[in-house]
């Protein structure tokens, strides 16, 4: 038993430390500017660690606390958490033009600590040994910190992907380590019609063409 609680609390330190062999971020945004992000963890390189049956008791905790907001799919374990427009990590701004509205999603920090915290209590849900997290997130301006981490995914394999869906339904992906290296936001833009600001147009044209029509026949009758 104890040679088991060691060997448990080595593998979260090293998923903590490492994450998985995979990891996939996908964020979801609505028109309000809040949104909500998802992470995908790969476990099949670590689980091998773990007693028979571990990957079960981690659905199950799934299934029977909805609250965890997590899935199961094979080895890949699923987390969500919610941002606020004012949370930190990102920033959502819409510009009302025309004949365009334009909205720009900009990520600055990834919430891999609020991501880390969930995954911790997804592990005391299922009965598995846990601690407390240390993470911080990580800021993607950071020029010297990231070039470090960076470069330590690559070395050991870690593929990281971040993918963005805009309340349009764009979706915009991008390999993290490779954005690490270079160290930059993530800004994600699009551009939809702007139906609201054109109909208002459409609407004001065709009563000032009723409008001079009505004065044109008007003065015609005089």
């Amino acid at each position: 038993m104890r040679g088991f609680l060691l060997l448990s609390i080595l593998l979260i330190a090293a998923m903590l430390l490492t994450g998985s062999l995979t990891q996939e971020y996908v964020q979801t945004v609505d028109s309000s500017g809040s949104s909500y992000v998802e992470e995908t963890r790969d476990l099949s390189v670590v689980l091998q660690l773990f007693p028979e049956g571990t990957i079960g008791q981690i659905s199950q905790a799934c299934v029977s606390n909805p609250a965890l907001g997590c899935s199961v799919s094979g080895t890949s374990v699923t987390t969500r958490i919610y941002l606020s427009p004012d949370s930190g990590y990102c920033s959502v701004s819409t510009e009302y033009g025309l004949p365009f509205t334009t909205t720009t999603l900009t990520v600055n920090k990834l919430p891999n600590d609020r991501f880390d915290e969930a995954f911790l209590n997804l592990l005391t849900a299922a009965g598995l040994p846990s601690g407390k997290s240390r993470a911080v997130s990580i800021d993607l301006r950071d020029k010297e910190n990231n070039a470090v981490k960076a470069a330590a995914f690559k070395d050991a394999g870690i593929g990281l992907t971040y993918a963005a869906v805009m309340p349009n339904g764009y979706t915009e992906t991008v390999d993290l380590v490779e954005l690490l290296a270079d160290s930059s936001p993530i800004v994600v833009r699009t551009q939809e019609l702007n139906v609201w600001l054109i109909s208002l147009i459409a609407g004001v044209l065709v009563l000032g063409a009723f409008a001079l029509s009505f004065f044109q026949k008007k003065k015609k009758k005089r």
